[in-house]
């Protein structure tokens, strides 16, 4: 088989779970690399990171997890090439734009680009895909789409794009990216259901805390605790009390998250015993990483009725199903997916206005009259729950246990089939494989042309700018030693800050002096001191045409940099030109 590598783009906040804001694509990107370290066949991997401080933070972060990270090189995420050490470069977000215009830069065929999506609604998200259609993404390149319900949206969005450009300019654009289905995972190995004798163990110890007793019926909820941007909590309070008032049985509703503001938690406290007097509200810190593997064991049934846009995938009931729980959830994004009805719990209809309902709100989100916030808010605000069909799946669910062991049993096995991260590992290995082969094979698009700019939106300045000078520097024009070639003058000049500017695209100092030592002996042309550094690199052979693109000290950059040089010792008189225009 042949080896396949891998470079995992790396920032902290990425993949951090333990500060005081939570996020789903935190919990996502945090769960992924934990597996990407564990299950992966990948021959080699690296981290990808845009200094030594991250790399180090991702270092420990897998010792941390008991993971050893010494195999896994650094690529520096500023030097476009590093990159090229890869076969794929995996992004944690849809913003595959910006990585490919890098990419151009040095080899389109130098790798494969993997991103993936999390929440689609926000304009920055849309932006980005639709950028997709502009930049050089390649035909060995991959969006991930967490769940159909993403891909819907994502080719919505292109599709919406590309008809316009069609009508703009006469003829519809194609895009050649692949949008693979790949969902989330979790380690079903760290939630264990109550049936388990550490299950059991844990069911006892957390009932007993917080005052619980057998037989009583507890419902669960896990993720953020904010109305406008996760789910409104009246439908589930309201269906609840139903619930409980029509078994007559004590149920308890806990609710593991966190609040994002002292408002929020007011809401949701009050809202609580003025919806649901029959029923017991606990609040838990859904932040704490014990609260969150083991809280499962206490409950009977996993409720989560997400009504926002920027839902996609929804990994809390992947957990409850993981777990052994029973669930009931909203028939709304990639629940709709991931939970089958009657099978390993309940979806819940819901309901929306008819397109074209919204288009107020769309503009006012476009123009900032909208913030992200309000325009979600808005948006949900209008998605219905079916508050009597819910009610009565929770009465079904409560009056039966055998019905609830039947669902959990099903979910479990399900999560370990489909959703357990050596499972979705092995999807994500597949594809990038499958990358790396069409990157060997595929038609490339939009290849770089010998002369042109690889980033058209950012030319050359010197090309960009060249009708502003009397003369251009030509490889026939005869250079001299200039009036500040004195060592001493020299180096003064060299000690003034500006002069330093620009250093990385010269030559090296030592270079310089030889072309200083080569002037003191008489005129040169432009052409013969390039030739004389070549040599000494012994690479007189590779002087190819400038245009070409390459890394800082491939030979194909030599002449570039000496022209740079020349001009930079020109400009202060260190060398002269025989004749200006």
């Amino acid at each position: 088989m042949t080896p396949l590598s891998a470079a995992i783009f790396y920032t902290p906040d990425g993949y951090e779970t333990g500060g005081k804001r939570l996020l789903g694509r935190q919990a996502a990107g945090e769960g992924f690399l934990r597996a990407v370290l564990r299950h992966s066949r990948c021959d080699r991997l690296f981290c990808y990171a845009y200094d030594r401080a991250e790399f180090k933070d991702f270092q420990q972060r897998a010792r941390d997890w008991g993971l050893d990270p010494d195999g896994i090189d650094w690529l520096a995420a500023g030097d476009p090439a590093s990159a090229l050490q890869a076969d794929v470069l995996y992004h944690p977000s849809p913003g595959l734009g910006p990585l490919s215009w890098r990419r151009r830069t040095i080899d389109q065929r130098g790798y494969g680009i993997c991103g993936v999506t999390h929440t689609t609604a926000s304009r920055a998200v849309m932006d980005s895909i639709v950028e997709m259609v502009s930049a050089p993404v390649q035909p060995w390149d991959s969006l991930i789409c967490t769940s159909q319900a993403v891909r819907h949206g994502v080719e919505r969005v292109l599709d919406n794009w590309l008809e316009y450009l069609g009508q703009r300019f006469g003829q519809r654009p194609r895009i050649e990216l692949e949008l693979p289905i790949v969902p989330l995972g979790v380690e079903c190995d760290r939630f264990t259901p109550a049936s388990t004798p550490t299950g059991a163990d844990r069911r006892a110890q957390w009932r007993q805390r917080l005052g619980i007793a057998d037989g009583e019926i507890v419902v669960l909820f896990v993720g953020r605790l904010i109305a406008y941007a996760k789910a409104h909590p009246v439908p589930m309070y309201d269906a609840i009390e139903r619930a409980a008032r029509q078994t007559g049985k004590r149920v308890h509703l806990i609710q593991a998250g966190w609040f994002e503001e002292e408002r929020d938690e007011k809401m949701f406290k009050e809202a609580m015993p003025t919806l649901c007097p029959s029923v017991n509200g606990i609040f838990l810190d859904g932040r704490d990483r014990h609260i969150r593997d083991s809280i499962w064991s206490a409950a009977d049934i996993f409720i989560s009725l997400a009504d926002n846009i920027q839902e996609t995938f929804g990994l809390t009931p992947i957990e409850a199903m993981a777990a052994g729980l029973p669930t009931v959830v909203s028939d709304w994004n990639g629940y709709k997916e991931s939970v089958r009805h009657g099978l390993d719990g309940f979806r819940i209809p819901t309901l929306t206005p008819p397109p074209g309902s919204g288009l107020n709100l769309a503009d006012a989100y476009y123009d900032e009259r909208l913030n992200y916030s309000t325009y979600i808010a808005e948006s949900a605000s209008a998605v219905a729950i079916d508050i009597e069909n819910c009610a009565a799946t929770l009465v079904e669910l409560i009056e039966n246990p055998a019905l609830r062991r039947n669902l959990g049993e099903n979910g479990q096995r399900r999560a370990r089939e489909v959703y357990d991260w050596r499972q979705v590992m092995a999807r994500y290995d597949d594809l990038w494989e499958a990358m790396r082969d069409r990157c060997r094979s595929a038609t490339e698009s939009a290849p770089v042309q010998l002369g042109r700019p690889p980033i058209p939106a950012i030319e050359d300045p010197f090309r960009a700018f060249a009708h502003y000078p009397s003369q251009i520097l030509r490889d026939d024009d005869a250079i001299a030693l200039g009036a500040n070639a004195d060592p001493r003058r020299y180096k003064a000049l060299r000690g003034i800050w500006h002069n330093r500017i620009g250093d990385r695209n010269r030559l090296p100092e030592d270079e310089v002096g030889i072309l200083l030592k080569l002037l003191s002996k008489g005129d040169r042309r432009v052409r013969d001191l390039t030739e004389a550094i070549a040599r000494r690199r012994e690479l007189a052979a590779s002087l190819v045409e400038p245009e070409v693109l390459s890394i800082d000290d491939r030979p194909v950059n030599l002449r570039r940099r000496v022209h740079l040089t020349i001009a930079y010792l020109l400009k202060f008189d260190i060398v002269r030109l025989q004749s200006y225009v």
